[in-house]
């Protein structure tokens, strides 16, 4: 179950940030952006919590913000075309990589 709460606080998380680039390539100010972006990142940051209850706070923040960076630069990639040099890929890969480091030689966690 703490799984799903970090899940959630990931996908919240996705959709805040989204919304923020969203809102920083539009003219002027929308308050129904804003608003989606403090509901998003309210729901993020309460389930990010509720994951706290059964693992540790290094390895859910890693998880949490390693996923929401590789996820984002993938929709960077494809929905606004970005173009990055062979190091971002590099960092991105060593960022999992790190990730998976920590889950495989963390204490165990439910």
């Amino acid at each position: 179950m703490v799984y799903i709460s970090l899940g959630i606080a990931i996908i919240s998380e996705l959709i805040a940030t989204s919304l923020l680039r969203i809102n920083a390539t539009t003219s002027g100010f929308n308050p129904m952006l804003l608003l989606g972006i403090i509901v998003f990142y309210c729901v993020s940051f309460y389930s990010l919590g509720q994951s706290l209850t059964v693992i540790p706070t290094g390895i859910a923040y890693a998880i949490w913000s390693a996923v929401g960076i590789v996820i984002l630069t993938v929709l960077d990639l494809v929905v606004y075309h970005t173009h990055f040099v062979w190091q971002v890929y590099l960092a991105l890969m060593l960022i999992v990589c790190g990730v998976v480091l920590l889950n495989l030689y963390a204490p165990s966690h439910g």
